[in-house]
């Protein structure tokens, strides 16, 4: 009844999917969006980088778009899932941010 489950996964043909379901937050605002529906921000997936599924603080998530972050330093900087994954969620934690993140490259 409460939490959330993601879950990224790997075809042979090294074709990446994410999914998630949440729970929701406890005492939530009327109105409030989390960031399990919001691609970029808890959900991404991209067969060229990573499958990402994040969660705990939503509304970090959200305003620095955690889950494309860690595709974008994939691509753009070169990076290994391992490192982009680690370097996004100490980031988010310096701006006040909370949670963690799976993450899986087509390997």
């Amino acid at each position: 009844p409460i939490g959330t489950v993601g879950a990224v996964a790997v075809d042979m043909n090294g074709i990446i999917a994410t999914a998630t379901s949440t729970g929701g937050f406890n005492n939530k605002k009327s109105g409030r969006i989390g960031d399990t529906p919001l691609i970029s921000a808890g959900t991404w997936a991209d067969n060229e980088t990573c499958g990402v599924r994040g969660t705990v603080n939503g509304e970090y998530f959200i305003r620095y778009g955690v889950a494309h972050d860690v595709s974008a330093r994939m691509k753009y900087l070169g990076e290994s899932v391992h490192k982009a994954a680690t370097t996004v969620i100490e980031n988010l934690k310096k701006v006040g941010g909370d949670g963690g993140a799976i993450a899986l490259d087509k390997y």
